[in-house]
């Protein structure tokens, strides 16, 4: 006969035996009030990681399309106004920061065209799911794909020339994406159809996966090429705000130490004379335009792209003073 020993906790052998004959009583609480079960928290770290991918995923794409939104902008603004915006050293925050207001629309239409997309899936998902309405999907695959296959067609003929839309909306990266992502997404309904589901179920999962990763590659860059185009035509808008109002930038005078020999309308040159005087020269006629980089990007207070002035890159060092005043 098998010896029992008290527990821990005071308990009788004898009382134990006697409630529980059998010796099949559940092992005591744990401390705590708690039951260790690492499925229970394996399951809560993988639902923390999922979460945390499907926001961090999006997070970073968004961060890339500002910076890349950013740098298409600036390099259209600054070229036409007659300087690399490379030379003006603008770092990424730079770059993130002067993107902010002017993609504040175009991301809320398409995240707002990505929440209809998804409810209108889950929607179809749960229709599908619905007793009786199986065949359901058999009904709907001819829409996505007649969409698609008329939205690529419009990007191909613009990609190839043989249509010319003369509006600075992206229309030809646009239709490309959203014509293949929607052939894709009729094609996996078609699938879903009950005499098909057999079929699809014989593809091997991997090509299937190979598949949605090339639409989603290729969705990704119609969405990086469209924010290119957008974001020249915004640049180019904006080069143009510049030199219509370029009267109300701030005036600027620069005084030097040495002769810089500034040239072009409207900037004149005045040798100040002195046994005290620090700057010899003074510049006037000048607009401020940016400060970036430890440089002064300044244009003549007349430039217009057309009439010869030259945009001027002045490094911010102690031989140079710079004085403002506001623009009339």
């Amino acid at each position: 006969m098998t010896q029992r020993f008290p527990f821990l906790d005071g308990t009788p052998a004898a009382e134990t035996a006697a409630t529980d004959p059998a010796g099949t009583a559940p092992p005591p609480p744990h401390p705590g009030g708690a039951d260790p079960d690492p499925g229970h928290d394996g399951g809560r770290l993988r639902s923390v990681l999922e979460t945390a991918t499907l926001v961090l995923a999006p997070t970073t794409v968004i961060t890339a399309l500002l910076f890349y939104f950013g740098w298409a902008q600036t390099n259209a603004l600054f070229g036409r106004l007659g300087i690399d915006q490379s030379a003006l050293g603008f770092t990424v925050q730079d770059y993130m920061l002067r993107s902010v207001n002017s993609t504040f629309r175009p991301l809320s239409v398409v995240l707002l065209a990505a929440v209809a997309g998804l409810s209108a899936h889950i929607a179809l998902t749960r229709a599908m799911a619905t007793p009786g309405r199986a065949g359901l999907a058999e009904g709907m695959w001819p829409v996505p794909m007649v969409l698609g296959g008329l939205l690529l067609l419009a990007g191909l003929s613009g990609l190839w020339g043989l249509v010319r839309y003369r509006v600075d909306f992206p229309v030809v990266p646009l239709s490309l994406g959203a014509g293949l992502g929607l052939l894709a997404y009729g094609a996996f309904l078609r699938g879903q159809a009950p005499e098909r589901r057999a079929a699809t179920a014989a593809v091997p999962r991997t090509l299937l996966a190979a598949r949605r990763t090339v639409v989603a590659i290729f969705v990704l860059v119609m969405l990086f090429w469209s924010v290119a185009v957008y974001a020249q035509a915004r640049g180019v808008r904006e080069a143009a705000r510049v030199a219509a109002t370029i009267s109300r930038r701030p005036d600027v005078t620069v005084y030097s130490a040495r002769r810089l020999h500034l040239a072009g309308p409207t900037i004149r040159e005045t040798e100040l004379r002195g046994p005290d005087t620090a700057y010899r020269f003074r510049y006037t006629g000048l607009k401020l335009v940016v400060r970036s980089g430890g440089k002064w990007f300044l244009l003549p207070a007349s430039w217009t792209p057309g009439n010869g002035g030259a945009a001027l890159l002045l490094p911010d060092t102690d031989e140079l003073r710079v004085e403002f005043r506001p623009g009339r």
